[in-house]
């Protein structure tokens, strides 16, 4: 009968082990995920700061030479 209660037990164990790995790797996979949105939006963000900062070089230099005139 000893035996059969640490089988039990064992079982018992292992099974919420699984399930422990199995909460690990779904949180690990959903903050992969929120890793590689976050990723594309900081280069989303790159690309629109460039493109802010070119607009900014243009119109100062549009507006020196104004200035200069």
């Amino acid at each position: 009968m000893r035996l059969v209660s640490e089988v039990g037990q064992e079982k018992k164990s292992s099974s919420q082990s699984q399930e422990t790995v199995n909460s690990l790797t779904r949180e690990r996979d959903m903050l992969q995920q929120k890793i590689r949105e976050m990723e594309i939006e900081v280069d989303r963000m790159k690309h629109q700061l460039s493109a802010s900062q070119d607009a900014w070089g243009v119109t100062k230099k549009q507006l020196d030479e104004k200035e200069n005139k």
